[in-house]
């Protein structure tokens, strides 16, 4: 089973198709979770359909894309945040920055204000960042470290990372082998999420327990590419990385472990679930031991 830890299945011409292809390997449990981000309020109610029509599935992620700024109105981060109260399970995404589109105080204005509302509500966040690696960098030191006095000294001034922090995901990560380790090193909270072809100077300098696997705008069926890469890159059996990669997923994103939901159908169409079936054979070892002991003691007699 796969996980999608960042994705736009509502986005572009192909979205039909998508979809189609998405329900199909939902039909044979080849996809976990997915991370389905919007890009402004214009498609925050399709995000919200899919999420509803494949529940523990489709994860719901709600911010502004540095790209469409220019779609937001007046009260729009209050109507965000109103709407990420009243759906405690969804995330805040994608936020970022973008050098190619946009760029300038308002998109930096706008994804600062996402973040700090992320950290607020300590929800994971997915976020965008091209060709801002250092811009990023600044302010995400800015708003995830304090600064405490040394009780020793009193004179040196030292950072920490702030508590309570939610995880967050740097997508389609990009950056250079040296800000790749700067990045990992200065924040542990964060994890980074590659498409394919696999970006290797980048991934070189991310440690395996931060790594996850993502389709963004591409369809769905992507993603199990994006795994065998990574397991030929780890130098993993496609078992193995699986595992691992999974576990990210989970740790970042804090979901359940769904390995063991499978929907199937009993008899009369019932939906059953494994932990439902493990029930079931409970029950029936039970009653099966209360006959044959109720049948022992009628031959004792």
């Amino acid at each position: 089973m796969y996980h999608d830890s960042h994705a736009h299945l509502q986005l572009g011409n192909n979205s039909d198709e998508k979809l189609k292809n998405y329900e199909n390997m939902y039909r044979k449990n080849l996809i976990g979770q997915m991370i389905c981000n919007s890009t402004s309020e214009n498609d925050f109610k399709e995000i919200e359909i899919l999420s509803n029509q494949f529940k523990n599935r489709i994860i719901p992620c709600y911010g502004v894309h540095p790209w469409y700024i220019d779609h937001c109105t007046d009260g729009w981060l209050g109507r965000l945040k109103t709407r990420l109260i009243n759906h405690p399970q969804s995330l805040v995404g994608e936020i970022g920055l973008d050098k190619k589109r946009n760029y300038g105080v308002k998109q930096k204005e706008i994804f600062e204000s996402q973040l700090k509302l992320a950290i607020e509500l300590k929800r994971p966040a997915s976020i965008h960042c091209v060709r801002c690696h250092g811009t990023m960098f600044e302010i995400l030191k800015k708003y995830l470290y304090v600064n405490y006095d040394n009780k020793k000294t009193m004179k040196k001034r030292k950072s920490m990372l702030k508590d309570d922090l939610p995880p967050m995901l740097l997508h389609g990560w990009s950056g250079s082998y040296d800000m790749s380790k700067m990045f990992a090193l200065t924040f542990p909270n964060i994890y980074y999420s590659f498409s394919v072809p696999l970006r290797l100077k980048s991934l070189k300098g991310i440690p395996i327990n931060r790594v996850l696997a993502e389709t963004d705008d591409t369809d769905p069926i992507n993603i199990q590419n994006a795994y065998k890469e990574l397991a030929k890159y780890y130098k993993k059996s496609e078992s193995e990385i699986i595992h691992i990669v999974n576990k990210n997923f989970i740790d970042c994103f804090g979901t359940k472990n769904i390995e063991n939901e499978r929907s199937d159908h009993d008899d009369d169409g019932t939906t059953i679930t494994n932990s439902n079936r493990q029930l079931r054979r409970k029950i029936y070892y039970y009653a099966s031991l209360v006959i044959l002991l109720s049948i022992n003691s009628l031959f004792l007699k």
